[in-house]
């Protein structure tokens, strides 16, 4: 029994574990979708942005003003330099977190798998000892009534 309730507890902190990984994970995934998100959101805005400066050169501006698009088109390749680069660290953020999900399930199956085992094999030895007594029982009766 006592093996039974120490299985039981490590088991419970593995289950644990294992809910804490999977939240981390779904967090990772959650922020590298939003990073993918925001980095698609910026190259259609870069895209418009140098749709507008073309237009706006084929209408004639001055040339203060094609500084000025040239500038936010700078500040937009910078924004998605640095979004390309955030995108990295999730991903690579997101990779670890789903290794240690799948190690800490991996940990958690096993102690299930190895409970499982020991409830099998004690309901095994319960079930022997129960025809164990039952066959003695019955020789102990065939020796009474003289069989």
């Amino acid at each position: 029994m006592g093996d039974s309730f120490s299985l039981t507890a490590v088991l419970r902190l593995r289950e644990a574990e294992e809910e804490e990984a999977e939240l981390r994970l779904q967090h990772a995934a959650r922020q590298l979708h939003e990073v993918r998100e925001a980095l698609a959101k910026a190259k259609a805005d870069r895209t418009l942005q140098s749709q507008s400066l073309n237009a706006a050169a084929q209408n004639g501006i001055t040339g203060g003003e094609l500084s000025w698009l040239q500038a936010c088109l700078a500040a937009a390749d910078r924004n998605i330099d640095q979004l390309q680069r955030t995108q990295q660290r999730a991903e690579a953020f997101f990779l670890q977190q789903q290794r240690a999900y799948q190690q800490a399930h991996q940990r958690r199956e096993i102690l299930s798998t190895l409970q499982e085992h020991h409830r099998d094999a004690k309901l095994l030895d319960d079930n022997r000892r129960d025809q164990q007594r039952a066959d003695e029982l019955y020789v102990l009766r065939k020796r009474v009534n003289g069989d």
